[in-house]
């Protein structure tokens, strides 16, 4: 019950104002027609004097007004701005609005850029603290302000009527004399920049610090900014104050002047101070001083730069009322505070210089000089250096070394020794690195060469020798590798079938071990160093000779010589009779004798007696059976001779005819290509 009551009481309210309005417009209805005057003229006339309760205005404001009034020709009036197409549209719909007496619902009163009016006051955009709208109100606007959305800015742009219930009972909920004046004064805090204001005032552009930031260039992260000023260094603490006045009361059709006052109430200047204000509801904009500019919003913009502490500054806006109620507009002061801090940027480097020895000698170490420095202008920090051991080295600690070394002043320089061990012959390229905060990063290298001496032995002479017959052999020894040989033994081992005769270059002969040595000093790298070796072969058979090449400090290189050692079968036979002459009838023996004087067995020894015909073969003996046949004497062979072996074979005859008469003897043996054949002469005789 209490509600209705409230909504009862609230609507009787707008039911009156709505009243008040109508018979409003008909008293200006007839004056209007009375005077006959454009409703320019009206809005020319010279200004009705403030009340003494008004906000004073300095001498510069009433001359300006003053100026205005000689110069604005009738029928025309004073235009806000420098260059306003818009101007005889406002005549005309004002003109308009008072021949109709009332105002048209759509009544446009203060024009964006793009001629579109801004939304009235209502209960959704009027604040609901006492005072807050009210004519010469203050507030703060958070910065930087933004554009509306689009849809915002579309509703905005809606128009509705001059009074409604709506904006009745707002005026109803609004605190304070609505025929009175609210100055209020109130500090404003120092707002930021975002990214693209700061870097748009430091490049030197000219910015509304209402605008949309830029978008940031994400593919160039280079800043432009510079050091500002000493004094911007420390705390920075800018403090404005703002503070709107108007008149007590204005009347319909009567240009009135409102004036914004700002302070900086700070130490430090405010940069980029810019007011902005809004053409209130139900008036329309005449003039502004100093002149100011249309944000694309609507709003009354004044660029006042920058204001040094203590300073002041005063604008001000001349406004046409056209309808009744209270008119009142909030008035926002933007500006910038700016900081700056120096300090000095330094580039720390890294140097890394490798020393080795130009040769390091196989088995032995290697120490390299490493010397890290830092020839930058700041301390280079968390530095380390890494080394990677190459294949021909070794170090106790493993393949892989890191080393600390820590921070580095400038020009600061530290010297390290890393040792490692030779192990395998070649060039070597020594990498190192040296790494440290901030991606620093040095490498150095080291070139040298690990030398090692390499021994080779072999051999020259005949394969196979027969016993009994000296061989003379070269033996040799030689030093491929880069690097000298030092304290070298050439030692040969012969078997037990070679018998040890001579050597040269002062061999030495062991019988203990039957080996021959030669010692050499030095043995430089590609050199050959060559001995010779006389053996006589004493046992048939393979016989291997192994040749030795070593040092003391370790190297060593043999190899092993195979030598086919074989005997000759030498026969030597002899065909002796053993009685001669012998008469007819007579008997002689021949005897065979067959000797191996060779080194070698002979085998499958035949032995064949051919006699002539005034002999006839009687009987034989041998080591084998043999077989008569006719004047031939065959034997078995001999299956094998050993050398220095013999043998008699003995064949008798009779002698049958006198004459000088011949036995001829075949041997052959497997060792033979082709018999030898040897005769014995006999003298048969007979008695006359």
């Amino acid at each position: 019950m209490k509600r209705l009551l409230v909504r009862l009481s609230a609507l009787s309210g707008v039911v009156a104002v709505g009243l008040c309005t109508l018979l409003a417009a008909q008293r200006l209805l007839p004056q209007a027609d009375a005077q006959e005057t454009d409703p320019l003229e009206v809005r020319a006339k010279p200004k009705v004097k403030s009340s003494p309760s008004s906000a004073p205005t300095n001498s510069r404001t009433s001359a300006k007004a003053k100026k205005k009034k000689s110069a604005a020709p009738a029928g025309r009036r004073a235009a806000p701005f420098a260059e306003s197409p818009s101007e005889n549209r406002y005549a005309d719909r004002y003109g308009d609005r008072r021949a109709a007496g009332a105002e048209p619902p759509d009544q446009p009163r203060a024009f964006d850029d793009d001629g579109v009016p801004p939304e009235p006051l209502d209960s959704a955009s009027r604040p609901r603290a006492a005072g807050a709208n009210a004519p010469g109100s203050t507030r703060s606007e958070p910065f930087p302000a933004r554009s509306k959305p689009k849809k915002q800015a579309a509703r905005d742009r809606v128009p509705t009527p001059a009074l409604d219930r709506r904006s009745v009972k707002e005026a109803e909920m609004h605190v304070g004399d609505a025929g009175g004046r609210d100055e209020r004064a109130i500090e404003l805090p120092v707002q930021e920049e975002h990214e693209g204001q700061v870097a748009d005032r430091r490049a030197g552009n000219a910015m509304n610090p209402f605008d949309e930031p830029a978008e940031r260039n994400t593919a160039n992260d280079e800043g432009t900014g510079k050091p500002g000023g000493r004094h911007l260094e420390g705390a920075q603490t800018p403090s404005v104050s703002l503070e709107k006045s108007g008149p007590d009361e204005i009347q319909v059709g009567k240009p009135a002047t409102f004036s914004i006052h700002v302070r900086n109430t700070g130490k430090v200047p405010a940069q980029g101070v810019e007011i902005r204000d809004e053409v209130p509801q139900g008036t329309q904009l005449v003039s502004t001083h100093p002149q100011a500019s249309r944000s694309k919003q609507g709003h009354v913009v004044w660029s006042l730069g920058t204001i040094k502490p203590g300073d002041e500054a005063t604008v001000e806006l001349e406004l046409l009322p056209l309808t009744e109620g209270e008119i009142g507009s909030v008035a926002t002061v933007h500006f910038v505070s700016e900081a700056s801090v120096r300090t000095r940027c330094t580039r720390p480097q890294l140097a890394l210089e490798v020393q080795a020895p130009r040769e390091v000698l196989l088995g032995e170490k290697v120490t390299l000089a490493i010397r890290i420095s830092n020839p930058g202008t700041g301390a280079a920090t968390g530095v380390v250096l890494a080394e990677s051991i190459p294949e021909q080295l070794t170090h106790p600690a493993g393949p892989e070394l890191e080393y600390e070394i820590g921070d580095l002043a400038p020009d600061e320089s530290r010297e390290i020794e890393l040792t490692m061990t030779a192990t395998q012959a070649g060039a070597v390229l020594n990498q190192l690195r040296a790494k440290g905060d901030g991606k620093l990063l040095a490498e150095g290298e080291a070139a040298f060469d690990v030398v090692a001496p390499q021994l080779k032995v072999a051999m020259q002479g005949p394969k196979r020798r027969y016993l009994e017959r000296q061989a003379t052999y070269t033996v040799s020894i030689s030093n491929p590798g880069t690097a000298s040989a030092k304290d070298v033994e050439l030692v040969t081992h012969l078997p037990k079938g070679l018998k040890f005769v001579e050597a040269n270059n002062s061999g030495e002969y062991d019988p203990q071990t039957n080996t021959v040595r030669w010692l050499l000093d030095e043995l430089p790298p590609k050199e050959i160093g060559e001995v010779q070796l006389t053996t006589l072969p004493i046992e048939a058979g393979e016989q291997t000779v192994r040749v030795e090449g070593l040092t003391q400090s370790g190297l060593k290189d043999e190899q092993e010589n195979v030598i086919s050692i074989e005997g000759v079968a030498a026969i030597l036979f002899q065909v002796v009779d053993m009685a001669d002459p012998v008469e007819v009838g007579g008997e002689t023996t021949y005897e065979v004798r067959v000797v191996n004087q060779g080194s070698k067995t002979a085998t499958n020894v035949q032995v064949l007696a051919s006699l002539p015909q005034e002999l006839k073969p009687t009987g034989a003996e041998g080591p084998t059976r043999h077989e008569i046949s006719g004047r031939d004497v065959q034997f078995e062979p001999l299956a094998k001779l050993a050398p220095k072996a013999e043998v008699t074979y003995r064949i008798q005859a009779e002698g049958l005819a006198p004459g000088d008469l011949r036995v001829h003897v075949q041997l052959l043996t497997d060792e033979m290509t082709k018999p030898v054949t040897k005769e014995e002469s006999t003298r048969v005789y007979a008695d006359e």
